[in-house]
C-alpha cells in the first residue's frame, strides 16, 4: 500500500506520533521530517502540535487541545480560580473539600506506583546479585525500552508496564541451573529463550496484579512475525526483545561504533526476528545524528 508523504494537518491539533502511521509506515520518521520542514512543533517526547497561524504570527494549541491528546481522549476537566471566577463563583471554600480529596487521591497514587517500581527494582536486581545478568542489564534494557516506547508514541499507561516488563525481563533466568555466560540470552536456543520467559512469566503472575506484565514478559521470546503465522507479540514485548538483545551486545559501552555494528546486526534479522519500526527507533536514540 503507498501512503502520501505530506499528511493532511489539522492546524491547531495536537498528535501523538502513532496518529501518522496515517500516512507512513514509519511513524517517527515521519515526525521527525516534518519537524525538521515545521509543518509540526514537538511538544514532548511522542507529542506534536500542528501550528496554526494568525495575523499576529503563531498561535499555540490550546490547553485542552494538548490534555485530549495526551490522555487519548480520556475525560478530564480543567480548574482552578481563573476557571472558577470565569464562571462568577469565585474562591470561596466550597471548592477546598473536592479539591483536599482529589489531592489526596493523587498523592495515593503516586505513593502505590512508586511502592510498585520499588518493588520491581528490587525483584529485578535479583538476577544480578545472583549473578546471572550483567550488573546494570535490566536497567539499562529498562530505559532504553521506555526511550523507545516513547519514540512509537506509546501512552503513558502502556510506557510503565512496559517498564515494569522491562526491569525483569530477565526474573526467567533465575530457572537455570547454570547461568547464560554474561547473562547473554540473546545467544541461546530458542527453546531456552521461551523457558526462559514463560518462568519469568509465572513468577510475575503470583502478584496477582501484574498480568499484562507477565504476557508482555512472556512473549518476548516470540519473533516478530512467527513462522507458523500466529498472532505476533505485543509491541512491548517486541520493544523489550530488541532491547535486550542490543544491550547483550553492547553491554555498559558507550562506544558509537559498537553501537552501530549491534544495530546493523538487529536490522539482519527484521525480516523475522526483529520488529523494524522498533529497530529504526532504537537506531535514531543510539546512534548520533549525522
Amino acid at each position: 500500500m503507498t501512503l502520501p508523504a505530506d499528511p493532511h494537518l489539522e492546524p491547531g491539533r495536537v498528535y501523538r506520533t502513532r496518529h501518522l502511521a496515517a500516512w507512513s509506515a514509519n511513524a517517527p520518521r515521519l515526525a521527525k521530517r516534518l519537524v525538521r520542514q515545521g509543518a509540526l512543533l514537538q511538544l514532548a517526547h511522542g507529542l506534536f502540535a500542528r501550528p496554526k497561524h494568525s495575523r499576529f504570527g503563531a498561535v499555540p494549541p490550546s490547553d485542552e487541545e494538548i490534555m485530549r491528546a495526551f490522555l487519548e481522549g480520556a475525560p478530564f476537566v480543567f480548574t482552578g480560580p481563573d476557571r472558577w471566577n470565569a464562571l462568577g463563583l469565585g474562591t470561596t471554600a466550597v471548592f477546598a473539600a473536592p479539591l483536599l480529596v482529589t489531592q489526596v487521591a493523587l498523592r495515593r497514587y503516586a505513593g502505590i506506583r512508586a511502592t510498585y517500581l520499588q518493588t520491581v527494582r528490587a525483584l529485578a536486581r535479583v538476577t544480578e546479585i545472583g549473578g546471572y545478568v550483567e550488573t546494570g542489564h535490566s536497567a539499562r534494557v529498562s530505559r532504553l525500552a521506555v526511550a523507545i516506547g516513547r519514540e512509537l508514541g506509546m501512552p503513558e499507561a502502556a510506557l510503565l508496564e512496559l517498564e515494569y516488563a522491562a526491569l525483569m525481563h530477565d526474573i526467567g533466568q533465575l530457572s537455570l541451573r547454570d547461568p547464560v555466560p554474561g547473562g547473554a540470552t540473546v545467544l541461546v536456543a530458542r527453546e531456552e529463550q521461551r523457558r526462559i520467559a514463560e518462568y519469568g512469566a509465572e513468577v510475575i503472575q503470583q502478584a496477582r496484579v501484574l498480568d499484562s506484565v507477565a504476557d508482555i514478559v512472556r512473549r518476548q521470546s516470540d519473533p516478530c512475525r512467527p513462522a507458523d503465522r500466529s498472532q505476533p507479540p505485543p509491541l512491548s514485548s517486541r520493544i523489550i526483545r530488541a532491547a535486550n538483545a542490543y544491550d547483550d551486545l553492547v553491554g555498559s559501552s558507550t562506544d558509537s561504533s559498537q553501537a552501530a555494528e549491534a544495530v546493523a546486526r538487529l536490522r539482519l534479522d527484521t525480516a523475522s526476528e526483529y520488529d523494524p519500526q522498533v529497530v529504526d527507533a532504537l537506531s535514531d536514540l543510539v546512534i548520533p545524528a549525522g
